[in-house]
């Protein structure tokens, strides 16, 4: 291969902030001729499709990835984490098997808990989700709110949409806990999704921390 086949292809990709992959060169002994064009390494294109590979398995399968179990649920029952909540048998009645029931899961707005700041004022805790009169949702880590979409932190849109709504026009009510029950038969997922969210975050933004610099004009 004629190296300037390569290096043109890379000063074309340069111009148009195109990440440019090198992998070698031909010739009978590939190896040998190395994976050095005019002495650097190109690998940027290789770090972004293998980072893109990744984040889209974590965000195709977010409702099926593992639940973020280090959060603790405060429940009536004690601190608990989610794994030992859904392993319990269904029981409407009292005790441990109360947390089973739809009406338990139950869901109208999830709020932030409240702090001091070093001011005295009180601010937003999100390491503290009240989900409801229930269930708080306890040790929820921060970084995972650095994961932002469309200018907000992605599990504040789930805290957002898994609520009961009212349209002021249409008076049309639009309550995530029938989508839980009626399509999902499930009561528990919006607190569910919450922790999901959680693990996407998390896993997001450490793919994305180390990805290579792109030195963009």
């Amino acid at each position: 291969m004629k190296p300037e086949w390569a290096t043109s292809i890379r000063d074309q990709c340069d111009k148009l902030d195109v990440a440019f992959f090198f992998k070698q060169r031909g010739g009978r002994n590939k190896k040998a001729a190395g994976r050095e064009l005019d002495g650097t390494l190109h690998d940027t294109f290789r770090a972004f499709s293998q980072a893109g590979r990744d984040l889209a398995r974590w965000h195709l399968d977010y409702e099926t990835v593992e639940m973020h179990d280090a959060v603790l649920l405060e429940t009536p029952e004690g601190e608990q984490t989610m794994a030992a909540v859904c392993n319990r048998p269904a029981n409407t009645n009292e005790g441990a098997g109360r947390l089973q029931s739809a009406a338990t899961f139950r869901v109208t707005k999830m709020k932030f808990g409240r702090t001091k700041d070093a001011n005295s004022k009180s601010v937003n805790d999100k390491s503290t989700v009240i989900y409801n009169d229930f269930i708080t949702l306890k040790d929820i880590p921060l970084e995972a709110y650095e994961y932002v979409v469309n200018g907000k932190p992605a599990l504040e849109w789930v805290m957002e949409r898994q609520s009961v709504t009212t349209d002021k026009d249409s008076g049309i009510a639009n309550d995530a806990n029938l989508w839980a029950t009626e399509t999902m038969g499930d009561p528990k997922y919006p607190l569910g999704l919450f922790l999901h969210v959680i693990t996407v975050s998390l896993e997001t933004m450490k793919i994305v921390k180390v990805l290579p610099e792109l030195e963009i004009p």
